[in-house]
């Protein structure tokens, strides 16, 4: 017979011990044969079932005449990691800051692209806050962003005529979005609009230098 181990979450902080029948198990089936009731804090319940389920060794020195029954007891005493607290607050406090600098950035840098159709002045200040989208992006760790920061990058070097380096940027971005783990489709229609665009300005260019 093998063994089998319920962990059991009670209705009740107080459980008695004779009603333990009316418990539902968490598989919906009522163990057979033996069982060895215990009350065990959540904690040692999750390391024993993993240790039951990932370790060979230690399924074979437990005890297979009896099915075992954990009851989930809620501890009096809960501690409070406050070194981790400390560190999960900052990152939050950090992301929450770096979120609100990239909705600033995002309005402002949509102004200046706009206006650096005509004004190259316009197009750098574009590019320049690309940039610090690009760090605040990468310390966040979103690659989506990332990638959308080079897009603009690159519609900046359009505009002030950096054809060719602007063309690599797309290549590269385009290919790095493929293999996103995430597939963004609002990343391959940006950089489908951006090469429509390139390819405009190669052909304005071309008509410029046959009737020069």
């Amino acid at each position: 017979m093998s063994q089998r181990v319920l962990v059991v979450l009670p209705s009740r902080e107080i459980l008695d011990f004779v009603e333990f029948k009316t418990c539902v198990f968490y598989d919906g089936i009522k163990p057979q044969g033996k069982l060895f009731l215990a009350l065990a804090h959540p904690r040692f319940a999750f390391l024993l079932v993993q240790q039951l389920r990932v370790s060979q060794n230690f399924r074979s020195n437990f005890p297979i005449d009896f099915n075992l029954c954990l009851f989930l007891a809620w501890p009096q005493y809960l501690p409070i990691d406050y070194a981790w607290d400390y560190r999960i607050r900052c990152i939050i406090e950090k992301t929450a800051v770096l979120d609100d600098a990239m909705n600033w950035l995002n309005t402002l840098g949509g102004g200046y692209s706009a206006l650096g159709d005509y004004s190259d002045s316009h197009s750098e200040s574009a590019a320049r806050i690309a940039l610090r989208q690009w760090k605040i992006a990468s310390e966040l760790g979103n690659d989506p962003i990332v990638v959308r920061c080079y897009l603009y990058m690159s519609l900046s070097l359009m505009q002030r005529g950096y054809l060719r380096t602007s063309k690599y940027i797309l290549r590269c971005q385009y290919y790095r979005a493929q293999h996103l783990p995430i597939v963004d489709r609002c990343l391959f229609a940006m950089c489908q609009g951006l090469w429509s665009r390139l390819k405009h300005l190669y052909l304005l260019r071309k008509i410029s230098r046959s009737s020069s």
